[in-house]
């Protein structure tokens, strides 16, 4: 499923299995244009054997193809008024992506300042089980300035081949972490050019 700029998406009880993409093999939101306001709203969902995969996406590294095995979201432009996501009560178990986010991934092209009240993103009770990432975010991969709150989940047997099997945040905003179940491979703290978690 593919979602761009203004449009709003609500959905509910759905099922994704066994989709593949070469970039968020079950969806794909994209936010480019000046005063898009999308609202991406997804729950009580499952995201089964989805696949970010593209064969060029190991020797491109500037190339987004290949991030969010289930879901990805890309904010092109920083001049955006809104760009919020929730996934809340969705089970995410067995994806894969070839680069980041085995799960889940989501990223901003232009770096700013301060672009936390544009794009946030909260996940609540949700369940990743299982989920494999070649590169970084086993289970979630958040890139840049990207506002983040994890509620109740739980991240079980979830892999980096990177770093952070659990989840791989580049912030300028710190998550907020309440509380949650992990236990996954391949769970480091690191430190990158810029403030980065991965946990």
């Amino acid at each position: 499923m593919y979602v761009s700029n203004s449009v709003s998406l609500h959905m509910m009880n759905n099922t994704f299995y066994n989709n593949t993409a070469p970039k968020g093999g079950g969806v794909l939101v994209e936010a480019s244009i000046l005063g898009a306001r999308p609202v991406i709203s997804i729950l009580d969902s499952t995201f089964e054997e989805n696949k970010a995969w593209q064969e060029e996406s190991f020797n491109t590294s500037a190339s987004l193809e290949g991030e969010g095995g289930a879901i990805a979201t890309v904010l092109r432009s920083a001049v955006l008024n809104i760009f919020y996501v929730e996934l809340i009560g969705c089970v995410f178990r067995n994806n894969t992506a070839l680069r980041d986010g085995g799960a889940v991934a989501g990223t901003m092209m232009q770096q700013t300042t301060d672009s936390g009240n544009w794009f946030r993103t909260e996940i609540r009770d949700c369940l990743f089980v299982n989920n494999l990432a070649f590169f970084q975010g086993g289970g979630l991969y958040i890139d840049s300035v990207i506002q983040t709150v994890l509620n109740d989940n739980s991240f079980i047997g979830n892999t980096a081949l990177g770093d952070g099997g659990l989840l791989w945040h580049r912030f300028q905003h710190l998550p907020e972490l309440f509380p949650f179940v992990a236990s996954s491979i391949h769970t480091v703290i690191a430190s990158y050019h810029i403030p980065s978690l991965a946990i």
